[in-house]
C-alpha cells in the first residue's frame, strides 16, 4: 500500500488537490513510524538501523523501485518545492 501511495503523489500535486496530498504524507509518516516501532519491539533490525517504511527485507523488481519510489519521490518533492514557490511568491 504505501508504494501505490508514494506513486500517487505527485499525482495528487497535479490534480491540486492538496489536502489530499497532505493526508497521503501525513500517512506515510505513520505508517513509517509504525513500522519503525514494530521492528524496534522484534528487535529485527540492528542497533544503528533506523527502521521503517524502507527497511523491510525483501526481494523487490529494481524497476519497479525505480519508478514508483524513486520516481515518486523526487517527482512530488520537485512538484511540491515548485507549488510552494509560486504560491509563496504570489502572497
Amino acid at each position: 500500500p504505501a508504494l501505490t501511495l508514494i506513486d500517487s503523489l505527485d499525482t495528487l500535486i497535479i490534480m491540486r488537490n492538496f489536502t489530499e496530498f497532505a493526508r497521503s504524507v501525513e500517512r506515510l509518516r505513520y505508517l513509517d513510524e509504525l513500522m519503525k516501532n514494530e521492528f524496534q519491539e522484534k528487535k529485527e533490525t540492528p542497533d544503528d538501523s533506523r527502521g521503517g517504511l524502507f527497511a523491510v527485507d525483501q526481494d523487490v523488481s529494481l524497476f519497479e523501485t525505480t519508478i514508483r519510489v524513486l520516481g515518486g519521490l523526487l517527482s512530488a518533492h520537485q512538484l511540491a518545492v515548485a507549488f510552494m514557490a509560486d504560491h509563496v511568491s504570489k502572497s
